[in-house]
């Protein structure tokens, strides 16, 4: 089994997600409890889960959005939304209050107030196509695309996006392809590439590698993790780096 995402529901326990295409539910006794794809895909991926403002499990996968009311064991539900593919890719999930955010092949989606916002390229992103997203200390969102066009921060206010600060190749990253996206204590901004790892500063933008004691210059996807004692873990095909 090849485990891409984990989430902790407040009963206790924990929900695992990745392939084969079930989602697992482990209970604080230890018990497994498979829950099947309601579509019966199997070679379905789970890509992200996170628990939602409303309390459900939303579960983004390569072949469409899932939700698991009150995050509970019991049956999957589709998530229907308008103007985006049923079976469209979602990369990953980032709740922000009370706003749940992915990144689909379509753009970036927000749900708020009971309903679902895209924005894309003509909204002003580099590309439609996204991969990862994530939210930042001071209120700003940053998200990747599924071609090597680099990485977009933006801001979000009364459902309008706008304020829009691109990095590219050209401005300096060493690669535009993001496979994760992080955030540490210090509001730096962390981009794991092909080629290693850029560290966003005000000062400009770092660079590290194998050179420097990377584990691997090839990122593993969105494998970048803000320890409890503010230290870091970031994942690659070469193993883990802990900075």
């Amino acid at each position: 089994r090849v485990v891409r995402t984990i989430a902790f529901p407040p009963q206790g326990g924990v929900f695992v997600g990745g392939a084969p295409s079930d989602l697992l539910y482990l209970d604080p006794a230890g018990k497994v409890t498979s829950l099947p794809d309601t579509d019966g895909i199997d070679d379905r991926v789970i890509l992200s889960i996170a628990l939602g403002p409303e309390g459900d499990l939303w579960i983004a996968t390569s072949g469409g959005m899932r939700r698991l009311p009150r995050a509970v064991p019991g049956p999957i539900q589709r998530v229907d939304i308008p103007g985006v593919r049923a079976m469209a890719r979602f990369a990953q999930i980032a709740v922000v209050g009370a706003q749940l955010w992915t990144a689909t092949d379509e753009g970036i989606l927000v749900h708020e107030d009971g309903a679902w916002k895209l924005f894309n390229k003509q909204d002003g992103f580099l590309g439609s196509a996204m991969r990862r997203v994530i939210h930042r200390a001071d209120g700003r969102m940053c998200a990747s695309y599924s071609e090597a066009i680099g990485v977009s921060c933006f801001r979000y206010r009364d459902g309008r996006i706008g304020e829009f600060e691109h990095l590219r190749p050209v401005d300096g990253l060493s690669s535009g392809m993001a496979y994760f996206l992080g955030e540490d204590r210090a509001r730096r901004l962390w981009v794991g590439t092909g080629d290693g790892i850029d560290v966003v500063t005000p000062a400009g933008i770092d660079h590290f590698d194998e050179s420097d004691g990377v584990a691997g210059n090839d990122s593993a996807a969105s494998a970048y993790l803000v320890d409890g004692d503010g230290s870091l873990w970031m994942g690659s095909t070469g193993g883990a780096t802990h900075v």
